[in-house]
């Protein structure tokens, strides 16, 4: 039996590096700066490390709450210490280093999911993770804990960014500062700040994604070219009143056994396609307000070496957004 437990922990060992190393190229890393007291974070990737016990082991952060919304809107609370987290919906996590942790029912760290935490230090958190992209399920008539996939160097204001959302439009916004809520009172002049979470008020129902909005076949997450697909096309869509310019571009593509060979494909006219080998891209033309570009991508892939490949391409705009798009291939098996 011993020989055999061995032999197991050595196969699933092999699974468990052939999984990592098959994801390798699709990870980033997030950094967060936290301030002694309560923050409200935005994570825009799935951590590696999910469970809150590893992820925050060895750092100052020793609570942990967030919300997933039922069918009944969310009252606004001004002061985090007052949050009744018991209630339906709540979800918490205490360090183990305090007996309050048997109370835990939070588990998993998730993207594209807003937490508000206490730090009892000021500390910088870096987590990395295959990125997500944005998806806003608005509760309608209710408060909004959300946080949004902006470059941290030049992001939009609230106003750029809800400008064309009726649901949004009486920007009722607020900020976690000095341990409280508070409402911005400039969105015109207020730049989101990247990998913070706020509480946002939604009037009525909502899809709003936001001024640029991403289309994916499928499941919308991402670009999977298994071996029978050859092409696949996604959709860029103008939800603002300007024109939008971008720029796309590969990134943790290696040039080893993990290379992913993509072409972008372009028509000279309604029958001849042209392909050409893509690193980056930026059209001409901008995408003029209400209207959609679409992007067709080429996978070769006999040229994959490996039997699964993954990169990203990163997506960033002229009015601040910044998307990571997570891109499979597989190999062509010739039988």
């Amino acid at each position: 039996m011993i020989i055999i437990h061995k032999l197991w922990f050595v196969f699933m060992s092999g699974i468990i590096c052939l999984a990592a190393n098959a994801f390798a190229n699709q990870t980033i890393t997030q950094t967060i700066a936290l301030k002694q007291g309560w923050n409200a974070i935005y994570f825009t990737v799935k951590p590696d490390q999910a469970n809150p016990d590893i992820l925050f082991e060895d750092t100052p952060v020793d609570q942990v709450l967030t919300f997933f919304p039922l069918h009944s809107p969310v009252q606004f609370i001004q002061d985090p210490d007052e949050v009744e987290w018991k209630k339906p919906g709540w979800h918490l996590w205490i360090t183990k280093n305090r007996n309050e942790s048997v109370l835990n029912n939070l588990f998993e760290i998730m993207a594209n999911q807003a937490y508000i935490i206490f730090c009892t230090a000021d500390h910088t958190l870096t987590v990395s993770g295959v990125p997500a992209l944005p998806n806003f399920e608005w509760q309608p008539d209710s408060f909004n804990l959300a946080g949004f996939h902006v470059d941290p160097m030049a992001p939009p204001t609230f106003a750029q960014f809800f400008e064309n959302s009726e649901a949004h439009c009486n920007y009722r916004i607020y900020t976690l500062n000095d341990n409280f809520w508070k409402r911005i009172d400039k969105p015109d002049t207020t730049a989101i700040v990247s990998g913070q979470a706020y509480w946002i008020y939604c009037m009525g129902g909502s899809n709003f994604q936001g001024p640029v909005e991403l289309s994916l076949p499928g499941s919308n997450n991402n670009l999977d070219f298994m071996s029978a697909i050859f092409e696949l096309n996604f959709e860029i869509r103008n939800q603002s009143s300007d024109p939008i310019s971008f720029s796309l571009e590969t990134i943790n593509n290696t040039a080893d056994a993990g290379f992913v060979p993509l072409s972008l494909v372009t028509y000279s006219d309604a029958m001849n396609r042209q392909y050409e080998s893509f690193i980056s891209y930026s059209p001409s033309n901008p995408i003029e307000s209400g209207e959609k570009m679409t992007i067709r991508l080429a996978i070769n892939h006999k040229a994959i070496v490996s039997d699964e490949v993954n990169c990203l391409l990163k997506l960033t705009d002229d009015l601040g957004d910044v998307f990571y798009i997570p891109v499979r291939a597989e190999k062509l098996i010739v039988e």
